[in-house]
């Protein structure tokens, strides 16, 4: 470890040190002079049970720093599982306000959320971790279609999220081994009695348009969602001298549905449907004289069912089955000396089964479970055209109140792999809540990841003197994660969070350069991986109309072997936000700095910083919405790393019946 990191990691220390010593004394005085039942306008961390889940939105307007505690919620259904850890929750109110054109765009602006773009999409990881190792979930349920194992979120409309929940920490008991970094929990909207209809309609830059449908119906004991989206983009050339297009051109729609049926006083069934499909075009040139038109397609299908049967008071069964299909090809023509055509495809199809049963007594709350995953692809890409694998796993996780101030939880998790065989990964974490004003909550989790079929088999020739090869002697991923957080009201218009966070991952898999001449790539396992840091926040409400919020990340992500950072992870990156509401008017300005970060194993290219600024505005009378977005003010501009467009402005409007 350099001399640097380890300066600032003392500085780090004695700053955190500081400010818990100050919270702490704070806490407890500003608590003895005010009294721990909220006033009329005071706020508080909002406790969400079984009954109020629902209502978590309307609550979200309270907490600056968007974090709820969720104790109690039922496993099978929407929300996360018992967790000792804080919960992050975008709710509704905060999705409408921002300028968000998607579900990328929206969690990007959190703090703690690194973006990577790989080929096929961008995707998100959490606190310094890989994205593959951030399990994304659509009410509780895995969700279909990686692209080198990671999540392209464009594939869900933002109309039909109620609410995103996030865990940034292990989480890999409960929900596997893609939880290792924590999990991304997207929340879809619930009808409400009788008919509502949305209608949607937006331009902006660069030929942006779009146009959307939702509908909600409630009856009795039935329940019907349905949201379909169409987005065109007309993608963005820097320089039109130059045959080569910067943005891609893309045209994309989606379906999504969800019905949902309450058949007996202690029973709910749950059907939902999606359909995602997309096409990316470009243009790009090749010395000497070779000029590459190319299209990207990706189509994806996901089906689930859930079951939930309340067997007996405190006493909750829950079936799940989910099937998955998903079909990604580049197809590209090269024109030069001879015009050739180039193809390259691969489909994936996976499908669960998940059978849980959970106890709620007095004191505790056991969660119990059986899983079996299986996973598939096929592509001429792939030795013997295809490949798969299954995973049977097994869980356990007990949470014990042992007083009202302390809870300790512990678990752990059996995941039998047909290619890499049995792994445990076992759990134990804590929370301490000595009064209404501070919250502490702290674990150690081990975590286990087979390597994925692509990882192990894929064989990506480019036709631009590349390639990327598959490996399959990968040795699986293990991790150990190590989280301290600090949650604080000193006053009743301010909070505080303090987190620290460490995790030691062994047989990391990256894609290495192993050859210039010819430039090969392979995927390898690297030894020893690190990444730890601390998250800050604070968050105040001036009065009923103005709130402001401030976050900052320092994270060290390192190859211990080599002392070489880890790709695309900033040592530092800021967020901050100030909001104003009255009436039917609503403004924000958001502020994001992310500093430089290396793009390579080998630390020899290097991403500038940059800094965004945005303003949103949004007028809402009676049954209208009238939104105006204004991105990336300041015009910043790069091509190759970002933001690349520069200033952007949408507008949108959005009628309700």
């Amino acid at each position: 470890m350099n001399r640097r990191f380890e300066i600032a990691s003392c500085l780090t220390v004695a700053s955190l040190t500081f400010i818990l010593s100050a919270v702490l004394l704070a806490v407890p005085a500003a608590y003895a002079e005010e009294s721990t039942t909220p006033s009329e306008g005071e706020e508080e961390i909002v406790v969400i049970s079984d009954e109020d889940a629902e209502d978590v939105a309307e609550a979200e307007d309270e907490i600056e720093l968007g974090e709820v505690e969720v104790e109690g919620e039922k496993p099978g259904g929407e929300g996360l599982k018992n967790e000792p850890t804080m919960i992050e929750v975008i709710g509704r109110e905060e999705i409408e306000e921002s300028g968000a054109e998607d579900l990328l765009d929206l969690l990007r602006r959190k703090v703690g959320m690194n973006e990577s773009e790989t080929f096929g999409g961008t995707s998100i990881g959490l606190l310094g971790m890989p994205a593959k190792f951030t399990l994304v979930l659509i009410d509780g349920r895995r969700i279909t279609g990686r692209v080198f194992e990671q999540i392209d979120f464009n594939q869900l409309p933002l109309s039909a999220v109620e609410r995103i929940e996030v865990i940034k920490g292990p989480s890999s008991t409960l929900y596997g081994s893609d939880a290792i970094g924590g999990v991304i929990n997207i929340i879809t909207r619930k009808p409400d009695e009788g008919l509502t209809v949305e209608l949607r309609s937006g331009i902006g830059k660069f030929g942006l348009e779009t146009e959307g449908v939702g509908a909600m119906f409630g009856r009795g004991r039935n329940s019907l969602l349905l949201d379909c989206e169409r987005f065109l983009y007309g993608g963005y050339d820097f320089d039109p001298r130059t045959l080569d297009t910067d943005g891609d051109e893309e045209r994309h729609y989606n379906i999504f549905g969800k019905w949902r049926l309450k058949f007996a006083p202690a029973a709910r069934l749950e059907f939902t449907a999606f359909r995602f499909n997309e096409i990316r075009q470009s243009v790009k040139f090749a010395p000497p004289d070779i000029t590459r038109r190319g299209d990207t397609k990706t189509r994806r299908l996901q089906l689930s069912l859930g079951l939930e049967w309340d067997v007996k008071p405190g006493q909750t069964a829950i079936l799940g089955i989910r099937d998955g299909s998903f079909a990604h090809s580049y197809s590209s023509v090269l024109v030069g000396y001879e015009d050739t055509f180039h193809i390259t495809a691969f489909t994936e199809d996976s499908r669960d089964f998940e059978l849980e049963y959970m106890w709620y007594l007095t004191d505790h709350i056991v969660t119990a479970g059986l899983q079996r995953l299986h996973d598939e692809i096929e592509s001429d890409r792939v030795a013997d055209n295809g490949a798969e694998y299954d995973t049977n796993v097994a869980f356990v996780q007990h949470e014990w109140k042992i007083s009202p101030t302390w809870t300790w939880i512990w678990g752990a998790r059996a995941d039998d792999n047909s290619e890499y065989g049995a792994r445990v990964s076992p759990r134990i974490g804590f929370r301490w809540r000595p009064n209404d004003g501070i919250d502490v909550r702290g674990g150690i989790s081990r975590g286990f990841r087979s390597p994925g079929l692509r990882e192990l088999y894929f064989d990506f020739n480019s036709p631009f003197g590349y390639r990327v090869e598959g490996n399959p002697d990968l040795s699986p991923e293990t991790s150990t994660g190590y989280q301290l957080s600090f949650d604080a009201r000193p006053t009743k218009n301010d909070q505080v969070r303090v987190t620290l966070f460490r995790n030691e991952v062994a047989n990391l898999i990256e894609a290495v350069e192993i050859s210039e001449s010819p430039w090969v790539f392979r995927t390898q396992n690297i030894e020893n991986a690190l990444t730890q840091g601390v998250e800050l926040g604070w968050g105040r409400k001036f009065d009923e109309n103005w709130r402001m919020s401030v976050n900052a990340l320092f994270t060290d992500a390192t190859d211990n072997d080599t002392g070489n950072r880890l790709p695309n992870s900033p040592q530092w990156d800021y967020r901050g936000a100030l909001n104003y509401s009255r009436s039917d008017f609503n403004a924000e300005a958001f502020l994001r700095h992310t500093a430089k970060r290396f793009t390579d194993l080998e630390n020899e290219t290097e991403a500038p910083a940059f800094t965004t600024f945005d303003l949103h505005f949004g007028y809402n009378p009676d049954d209208w919405e009238f939104k105006v977005h204004l991105l990336n003010v300041l015009d910043k501009v790069d091509r190759r790393y970002g933001p690349k467009p520069g200033f952007e402005w949408q507008i949108e409007i959005v009628r309700h019946f």
